[in-house]
């Protein structure tokens, strides 16, 4: 977030950034939308100011990855296959909307302004060419 111009506050834990939002140390607090629901449920009773804002987004690639032992190269290549089969016959998305589609449904993106922000940290390699790797408001 530094490397794309942002005032960042740092906490000595994850826990802490919660009280520090609360006490106005800094105005807002990112969080992936796989991430925002379930934290602010879990934390509600305890902050009740607290609120997800409603109208804007912030999207910003960050990418899942499965590592695999340089020693078992055969495995890689049988995830990567398997991964594009996945995506070619639909059953990567019916899986993907099955664990996410309520919370991008909650999300209501179609009425958020969404700000579109590149990741400076991301590997020259990431695809960030290939569409259907991403999931993009």
């Amino acid at each position: 977030m530094r490397k794309l111009g942002f005032s960042v506050v740092t906490a000595t834990n994850y826990e802490g950034l919660f009280g520090l939002l609360m006490r106005n140390r800094f105005d807002y607090f990112p969080r992936g939308i796989n991430e925002i629901y379930s934290e602010f449920a879990d934390r509600s009773d305890k902050y009740p100011d607290m609120i997800i804002e409603p109208t804007i987004s912030l999207y910003l690639p960050l990418p899942v990855y499965v590592f695999v032992s340089p020693t078992d190269p055969d495995l890689a290549e049988r995830i990567e296959v398997g991964l594009q089969k996945m995506i070619l016959d639909g059953s990567f998305d019916r899986i993907f909307f099955k664990y996410f589609g309520s919370v991008i449904k909650q999300s209501n993106l179609k009425q958020r302004k969404v700000f579109y922000v590149e990741n400076p940290i991301l590997s020259p390699e990431t695809p960030l060419n290939q569409p259907d790797y991403w999931f993009t408001p």
